[in-house]
């Protein structure tokens, strides 16, 4: 679901739901057009290094990251 204000009709905003934890929920959201969440459905939350190695490539990971592997 993206959003327009009056006042800046140039700029948009998406949203970003939290807490999504059952695939009902999930495609409750889906229907009514947000398509971006969070929530234990998808993963548990995860110190930063563990994020790092399962979502990043590899090549940021040791440019970005050196110090909290």
């Amino acid at each position: 679901m993206y959003l327009r204000s009056r006042r800046c009709p140039v700029a948009v905003l998406a949203v970003v739901t939290e807490c999504v934890e059952s695939e009902e929920q999930r495609d409750w959201l889906l229907v009514r057009g947000v398509h971006i969440g969070q929530g234990y459905l998808y993963s548990e939350a995860l110190p930063l290094a563990q994020f790092a190695q399962r979502y990043l490539p590899q090549s940021w990971i040791s440019l970005s990251f050196p110090y909290f592997l």
